[in-house]
């Protein structure tokens, strides 16, 4: 798994040397998002994630080079690997949200963000892409619309991913303050993602683009701890 990681890293020093940004973003993110989702033997597969974006961000050239160099002599130990502990839920949110970055991008007509985040929600579906009729359809839809240029091809597959975050919210199945941490675990999990490749520039920003199906019962649940709050005069945590 980790040889997948180095060799996708290559790929993207490569085309930075060649100059093709677009392809350079695209397998930089990609890199990222295959450590994320894999969870590399050897390596907190998060943390290095997050150092696959700081390179990116500070175009740091070096950076990148002792990234792929200690991918490259780390062992690879196939089936043998640390997965990551994050549940199935966490990963369809991740996954629908890196696309939606990725679309914005687009919209803004910032073509290499585009890339990069397309790249990585490539990266982070590599665990589910040979699911018959599931992930495999949604893998292939992003890919071709990527090349493409198809933006009927990425919303067709930016509404399946959102249509499996949906099924996964279980809000009705929990009081309030189960359902507060699980808010805050998607919270922090969209935030993370949307910041890939933006983390020092984005340090101090709390927003987040919480998607419509899930914001209707996030409200829910804070206006829940304000009416405790109220009631008992006591913070809630």
């Amino acid at each position: 798994m980790i040889g997948l990681v180095a060799e996708t890293m290559q790929k993207a020093i490569d085309a930075l040397s060649n100059r093709e940004d677009l392809e350079f973003a695209f397998h930089w993110g990609e890199a990222g998002g295959i450590a994320a989702s894999a969870g590399v033997f050897g390596v907190k597969a998060l943390e290095l994630c997050d150092d696959i974006s700081d390179a990116y961000e500070n175009a740091d050239a070096d950076f990148m080079n002792s990234l792929l160099q200690e991918a490259l002599e780390r062992p690879d130990m196939g089936k043998k690997r640390s997965a990551r502990t994050r549940d199935s839920e966490l990963r369809w949110l991740e996954m629908g949200t890196t696309l939606q970055e990725a679309m914005k991008a687009k919209d803004e007509g910032d073509l290499v963000r585009h890339s990069l985040m397309t790249g990585f929600t490539v990266g982070l579906m590599f665990w589910c892409k040979r699911l018959p009729h599931v992930g495999e359809r949604i893998y292939n839809k992003i890919i071709e619309g990527y090349l493409t240029g198809s933006e009927e091809l990425l919303e067709q597959a930016a509404s399946s991913l959102r249509a499996g975050v949906r099924l996964s919210d279980p809000m009705s199945f929990m009081d309030k303050d189960e359902a507060a941490r699980y808010y805050e675990e998607r919270i922090w999990t969209m935030r993370w993602v949307q910041n890939f490749g933006l983390r020092r520039t984005r340090i101090a920003d709390d927003k987040v683009g919480m998607p419509n199906f899930l914001r209707g019962n996030f409200q829910l649940v804070q206006k829940a701890h304000h009416d405790k709050e109220a009631a008992t005069g006591d913070e809630v945590e």
